[in-house]
């Protein structure tokens, strides 16, 4: 499942991105490890999300709906992610505070 999760947050990237080497590089992976994951995400769907060429990329049908879709996704995991980040945060000050305040 987290597999299926990363490789849909891949392929969002890739169509964001347009390419395969601007996805990459924007998430710091290999093209080949993009491609990858596209080709794994297009595998376990049973449907080509991409049209490809040597000079550019199409989403199908499908992949227009898998895009709306992973978008919905990531955003809500970046969502997610923010709203712990801002827990911890201010968890953290209420633990250091009091220790401010008492001169320590």
């Amino acid at each position: 499942m987290i597999e299926d999760y990363k490789a849909l947050a891949v392929f969002v990237a890739v169509a964001e991105a347009g390419s395969f080497s601007a996805a990459g590089r924007n998430l710091k992976l290999s093209t080949s490890v993009v491609s990858h994951h596209v080709s794994k995400l297009e595998a376990r769907l049973g449907v080509s999300l991409l049209f490809r060429s040597t000079r550019s990329l199409s989403l199908t049908t499908e992949g227009q709906r898998v895009l709306e879709a992973g978008q919905r996704m990531v955003a809500a995991g970046t969502e997610a992610l923010d709203a712990l980040t801002a827990i911890s945060r201010s968890a953290h000050c209420v633990l250091q505070c009091p220790l401010l305040a008492s001169g320590t």
